[in-house]
């Protein structure tokens, strides 16, 4: 007897062809949308053990033990102050700002150090080097370094800003002017040389935004403080400061037209004053000065909402990486 499959006869039907491959394209279709929905894995973090404290104690014998390896003359030029300034500030941060303050991790290690954050900051603001520049020796990594460095100018501000960052007192000239005149410039009430940082992409927009503060608006309207001294034999009745050809050009010469500092040559480097017969003039101009002074407070202000924002994200990340240990 024949077997059962014997009995099954294949007819062959053209358009079956035309189904099949009209199914094989919707699932192939369907397939290669679901794995474009599928997000990639996320590389776990590369974990580096920078041996931090090794970084803190070579630190601390190069600069801050009772024989350090470098003087003060070679700290004063690295940190660019003397070394009671920086510890004073040093202090003042790791006691009022919480991101300075000593902690330890979940491990119960210390963390990096007051020393190690404050230098890498002052690192980066003395030389204008990249954010880990300062890994190898220091210890610490590229985006801790740009945290440092944030927190560290925010601090900076909320701490010293009333005392310092402020127009000069007539103490204030009366000392600068002694200063001045002792150094072979009468009349100089301050020296400019640290604009070494540029922002290559700056928006068009925020052009100038950033160029100069309030302490410098007086100076370029030609209300320089009143001083009398002689250069050359000639009698100059304004303040100035000193700086290069090249600063004056790029960082403090105001856009529009407007009366500023000469700095072609030591003898005609004072301000020219303004016409005494433009009163409106005067007050249009302070009125321009106050509204600068309120758009560098409104700018202070968000620069301290992002500082806010950026510890909450790292409180974040924290959480997600114990989330990550219990799991």
């Amino acid at each position: 007897m024949a077997s059962s499959s014997n009995n099954f006869h294949f007819h062959y039907d053209a358009n079956n062809d035309s189904l099949n491959q009209y199914f094989q394209e919707q699932f192939n279709n369907q397939f290669q949308a679901v794995e474009e929905e599928t997000p990639a894995e996320r590389k776990p973090r590369t974990y580096i053990d920078r041996k931090r404290e090794e970084g803190h104690e070579r630190l601390w014998n190069d600069y801050f033990s009772d024989n350090p390896t470098y003087n003060a003359h070679q700290f004063r030029r690295r940190f660019r102050m003397n070394k009671p300034l920086f510890l004073r500030i040093v202090d003042r941060l790791s006691q009022e700002v919480p991101y300075f303050k000593p902690k330890r991790d979940a491990t119960l290690r210390n963390g990096l150090s007051p020393l190690q954050q404050c230098t890498a900051a002052i690192r980066l603001l003395a030389y204008g080097a990249a954010t880990d520049s300062v890994d190898e020796y220091i210890r610490l990594a590229e985006c801790t370094a740009r945290k440092c460095l944030e927190h560290f100018v925010v601090g900076i501000v909320d701490l010293f800003g009333t005392e310092y960052l402020r127009r000069p007192t007539p103490e204030d000239l009366e000392r600068l002017l002694f200063y001045g005149e002792k150094q072979g410039f009468p009349g100089m009430v301050g020296s400019i040389d640290c604009m070494h940082w540029k922002w290559k992409n700056c928006p068009t927009a925020w052009k100038g935004m950033y160029l100069r503060g309030t302490v410098f608006n007086d100076i370029i309207y030609g209300r320089a403080p009143k001083v009398t001294y002689y250069v050359n034999g000639n009698e100059y009745n304004l303040a100035y400061y000193l700086t290069d050809e090249e600063e004056a050009e790029t960082c403090y010469y105001p856009p529009e037209p407007a009366p500023a500092i000469g700095f072609t040559s030591l003898s005609s480097r004072v301000a020219q004053p303004l016409p005494a017969n433009e009163p409106q003039l005067n007050q249009l101009k302070d009125q321009v000065t106050q509204l600068n002074d309120q758009m560098i407070h409104l700018k202070l202000l968000v620069v301290q909402l992002k500082a806010q924002v950026i510890q909450l994200k790292d409180q974040v990340i924290q959480l997600k990486d114990h989330v990550i240990k219990l799991k």
